[in-house]
C-alpha cells in the first residue's frame, strides 16, 4: 500500500512556515496543545523530517490510547458484562409516560409543561 502525499506533509501532521532565515513548525503534541518551534534550519527538507518525527510521535501516543481502550472492551467482555443489564425504563423518571396522551394535550390545550410543571 502506497500513500502518495506530493512531497507535502499528510493532513493534520502539522506545516512548515519561514520566518526571516528560519523554518518553524507547527503541530500538536500528545496532549492535543498546539506547539510552534523554531527548526533552526534554512533547509526545507531538514523541516519537514523534524515535523513528521513529531506528528510520529503524537500518532504513537494517539494509537496506544485506542489500544488501551480496545483491549479494556475486550477484558470487559471477557467477564462476561458485554453491554450491562438491560434497562426497561429507557432512563425516564419512574411514573412519567414516555409519550404523552392525546387526552392529556387536548386538555392542556396543546401547550407543554412549563419549569417546575409536571406534563
Amino acid at each position: 500500500m502506497s500513500i502518495s502525499t506530493n512531497g507535502r506533509l499528510p493532513y493534520g501532521t502539522g506545516s512548515i512556515h519561514i520566518r526571516s532565515n528560519y523554518y518553524w513548525m507547527v503541530y500538536r503534541d500528545v496532549a492535543g496543545r498546539r506547539v510552534q518551534e523554531n527548526t533552526w534550519t534554512a533547509d526545507y527538507h531538514l523541516a519537514r523530517r523534524m515535523v513528521a518525527e513529531r506528528a510520529l510521535q503524537t500518532a504513537r501516543a494517539e494509537v496506544a490510547a485506542l489500544e488501551a481502550i480496545v483491549h479494556e472492551t475486550e477484558k470487559v467482555r471477557a467477564a462476561g458484562h458485554a453491554g450491562g443489564e438491560a434497562r426497561t425504563d429507557r432512563g425516564r423518571r419512574e411514573g412519567r409516560p414516555l409519550v404523552r396522551g392525546i387526552d392529556e394535550m387536548r386538555r392542556s390545550g396543546g401547550r407543554t409543561a412549563g419549569k417546575g410543571e409536571r406534563a
